[in-house]
């Protein structure tokens, strides 16, 4: 064995006996202290690699909360996992202690819910928890940087606890510790996911995580060689350039994927009509009321509601994004543009104004809410940084308070827009109707740039005339579809207001290819201080993009001096004096003649009575219809109730509970033909109580026979002696000492219970002869039997000719299959169930139709018995 193999077997045995010795029940002094820097080892590695991989979310909240967050998130679950690896603690034991660390941390969490900002209260634990659910989401579509908004700081804060404990527990307490590594690098690309494009820290950041995780990893598993210290350095130095260098070439925005891009977002613009087709709104109805009050804008300058480059030949509407020019309404997070130079705050008041769109000015860095619904609308608060507008998802209604943060924006002046190119921006495709792009064509005939064109256009447009089409007015309608701005250009002038101008100077620009969008909003009047602005200052215009400047504003409306006087060239009528006419004569009514004097009979045109009768014929068909499906509709209960009960005894359960449930098919038929059954009687005792109930015989034997001493054979048979002791009905026959034949149990009182609260329990055996409180003899199932006792051999009302019927016989057959020494087989049950099916034919057959057909509607059968079950019974 050469000397590297013998040193390589050396380093394997002393490992293999400090592990040995690690893992033993006394430890020695070694793998003590192995287990110590290994302990160091993973306390230091693991949170840092967890920091690492959180690190990527830092873009999307911006915040130093997030920071303190990640560091206590972190060092808790860290903590938690090593001193439960040091106590041995179980499973549920350390999971409580991640849920309370989660817990604690809560007031960091939601900074808006905790007590002073940092200590956890029931509202910020409710937060958090409900934050689990709807963080994730509210990071992704709330606009970046999201700061500490609402409960959006739960993600860092679960993903810190849980994923430490989990990655220190593996490190600590598995036999492969290198494993742990695994959690941060699972960390990191979904903190990559859910962050945004900003790829300044992706090259640090991965390769301080991977140096960390090799050299941790080597360490850990004993693959660290600090005798070469020289040679690990270079290839340490080596990897690190390499990686930086590839990571730097691969450092570009457009290449980085986030799930923010791939979002829609919330609002649904298309459920909102276009702010453009209120305009007459704002004139009409609040033409001197104030609509909204701002403090901090200067007379002449343009507060904006909406921004609209979608026209579908009717209106202008706000697209709902997807093109670049368009822009994207986003959740807002700590501010839409931190840090915006020269940004001022206005503070808006809102008062006769009821719409979603916000009302802001210049270039919009942040929106704060200070009235009492301020909840309520920061958390339905979505912007488009591109269109510069707000909505606001809950409604502005008077009394909403804000404070807007925004740089004012100067216009360029014409040599500026010379020199600078018309910014090539993505739109929504629009439909120009034919006789627009003519007209705007003829306007920028003879212009040679793209600015003189726009300028052109701008000019041509001004030379209308203006009107809002009020009271007193030039006529002029509302609206800016097609047919009416054709109506502008085609008729004998171009009437209207900044609607109409507006519109077709935007169609005009994009027929020749140029970006263009419709602006709705107010103009600030003159005052000082918090100015009060009118439904009278409500106003629209056009801007275009250019590059280096952005969207500049055009206003193609003429002036309102600008009044076109219609000129009536009709020859008008010349006034003639005035004559004083006398008034015209009385005439009398005529004489109707005799056959006209009577009463006219006015008869109704065939159609209109016809469809008088069939509205009349429908509603009695309707009524009558439902009042048979009312009638009809116990009956089909009933008899479907039993059908499927019938379905259930034949299919359901074993063979032996399927063989009994065809007796108890009997039985509820019987009972509804008027049978008086016992309640517990046995299957020989209840077919000889039918058969006396129906067949209006003393003792009907098992074909019709009977005799004043004869005794039912079989298991659970009655004797009958000559002292009509079993001739009433449902009376149990006894022997010496009181037991029932075939029983051997003493005879109970069922009566006593009822005796006990003062009542006579008419189930209670009776002397022979007694008779119930309503005259006749008492019932087994509580019933008093009509007329005198059936044991005297007289005849009941309506018999029933039994003679066909052997009862006691299939009575026999059931209990054999029950009580048989081994379980039925299906051909068993058939058969059984055969014979009960052709008992109940012949019984049909004895009752007659119409006496049948009423115990199929009988709910006797379907109402619980009294009495106690007996073995191997089934309802």
């Amino acid at each position: 064995m050469n000397a590297p193999s013998a040193l390589e077997e050396g380093r394997r045995t002393r490992e293999a006996s400090e592990a040995l010795a690690y893992r033993g029940d006394a430890p020695t002094r070694a793998a003590l202290r192995r287990r110590a820097r290994m302990r160091v080892w993973d306390a230091v590695a693991v949170p840092l690699l967890m920091l690492l991989a959180l690190a990527p979310l830092w873009p999307a909240y911006g915040v130093g909360r997030f920071v303190v967050l990640a560091l206590l998130a972190v060092a808790a679950g860290s903590g938690i996992a090593l001193l439960s690896a040091w106590r041995r603690w179980g499973a549920l034991v350390t999971l409580l202690a991640v849920l309370l660390a989660l817990v604690l941390l809560t007031g960091v969490a939601a900074p808006v819910e905790a007590l002073v900002g940092w200590l956890p209260t029931p509202a910020s634990i409710g937060a958090v928890g409900q934050g689990v659910v709807t963080s994730w989401k509210d990071l992704v579509t709330i606009l970046a940087p999201v700061g500490a908004t609402g409960a959006v700081l739960t993600v860092p804060l679960v993903v810190g606890v849980v994923g430490s404990a989990l990655a220190m527990t593996i490190a600590q307490r598995t036999r492969r510790p290198t494993l742990a590594a695994l959690v941060p690098l699972a960390v990191l690309p979904g903190s990559v996911l859910l962050g945004t494009r900003d790829t300044g820290l992706a090259v640090p950041v991965g390769l301080a995580f991977a140096v960390v995780a090799l050299v941790w990893a080597s360490r850990r598993s004993n693959r660290l060689h600090t005798e070469r210290p020289v040679a690990t350095a270079v290839l340490l130095v080596v990897a690190l350039v390499a990686g930086g260098v590839t990571g730097l070439l691969w450092q570009d925005e457009d290449r980085r994927t986030v799930v923010r891009d791939h979002v829609a977002p919330p609002p649904d613009l298309r459920d909102y009509p276009s702010p453009l087709a209120g305009f007459r709104a704002y004139l009409k109805d609040h033409l001197t009321d104030t609509v909204l009050t701002v403090d901090g804008l200067e007379p002449g300058e343009l507060v904006r509601l909406a921004a609209m480059d979608s026209y579908d030949g009717t209106a202008f509407t706000v697209a709902p994004g997807g093109e670049a020019g368009t822009g994207e309404f986003q959740r807002i997070g700590a501010a839409v543009e931190e840090g915006l130079p020269g940004a001022e705050e206005i503070d808006v008041t809102i008062g006769e104004y009821r719409d979603v769109w916000v009302p802001v000015a210049g270039r919009i860095s942040d929106i704060t809410f200070t009235s009492e619904r301020s909840t309520d609308l920061a958390r339905s608060l979505y912007v488009n940084p591109v269109a510069g507008v707000g909505l606001v998802e809950a409604g502005l209604r008077p009394g909403d308070r804000y404070t807007l943060l925004a740089a004012p924006v100067e216009r360029p002046d014409l040599g500026a827009l010379s020199a600078a190119p018309v910014d090539d921006r993505a739109l929504p495709p629009v439909t120009v109707p034919d006789s627009i792009a003519t007209e705007a064509s003829i306007l920028a005939a003879d212009a040679t740039t793209t600015l003189a064109r726009i300028q052109a256009v701008e000019s041509g447009l001004r030379q209308g005339y203006f009107s809002h089409g009020l009271e007193g007015d030039t006529p002029s309608l509302a609206g800016h579809g097609a047919a009416r701005l054709d109506a502008m250009l085609t008729g004998p002038a171009m009437v209207g207001d900044q609607e109409q101008y507006a519109a077709l100077m935007a169609l005009m620009l994009r027929s020749m290819q140029i970006p263009a969008r419709v602006v709705i909003g107010f103009e600030v009047p003159n005052g000082t201080g918090a100015i009060q602005v009118a439904g009278e200052d409500v106003t629209a215009w056009v801007e275009v993009p250019f590059e280096q400047y952005g969207w500049v504003p055009f206003f193609p409306t003429p002036d309102e001096d600008r009044i076109w006087q219609e000129q009536n060239l009709e020859p008008q009528e010349q006034p003639q004096p005035q004559v004083l006419q006398p008034p015209p004569p009385v005439l009398e009514p005529p004489d109707a003649p005799p056959a006209a004097r009577q009463d006219v009979d006015v008869r109704e045109e065939p159609d209109e009575r016809e469809s008088r009768l069939s509205i009349v014929w429908v509603i009695v068909a309707a009524a009558g219809g439902g009042l048979l499906l009312l009638l009809l509709a116990p009956v089909v209960v009933i008899l479907a109730w039993k059908a499927t009960r019938r379905r259930r005894r034949r299919t359901r359960g074993t063979t032996t509970h399927r063989a009994v449930g065809g007796w108890s098919e009997i039985v509820d038929v019987t009972r509804d033909l008027g049978a008086l059954v016992p309640g517990g009687a046995t299957r020989s005792v209840a077919a000889g109580a039918v058969e006396r109930s129906l067949g209006g015989s003393g003792g009907a034997g098992p074909a019709g026979s009977t005799g004043p001493g004869a005794a039912a054979a079989g298991a659970g048979g009655v004797g009958a002696g000559s002292a009509g002791a079993a001739s009433s009905v449902g009376r149990t026959a006894t022997g010496p000492g009181g037991a029932a034949w075939g029983t051997g149990r003493p005879v109970s009182d069922p009566g006593r219970s009822a005796r006990r609260r003062g009542g006579e329990d008419p189930d209670r055996v009776r002397p022979p002869g007694s008779t119930a409180p309503g005259g006749g003899e008492t019932a087994p199932d509580g019933d008093a039997e009509p007329g005198s006792a059936a044991g005297d051999g007289s005849a009941v009302a309506n018999p029933i000719d039994l003679s066909a019927v052997d009862l006691r016989g299939l009575a026999r057959r059931t209990d054999a299959q029950a009580f048989g020494y081994r379980e039925p087989d299906d051909r068993d049950v058939e058969k059984l169930w055969a014979e009960v099916d052709e008992t109940l034919e012949r019984m049909r057959a004895a009752a007659g139709r119409r006496r049948w057909w009423r115990s199929r509607l009988s709910t006797r059968s379907l109402r619980r018995r009294r009495g106690r079950r007996q073995p191997g019974s089934r309802p």
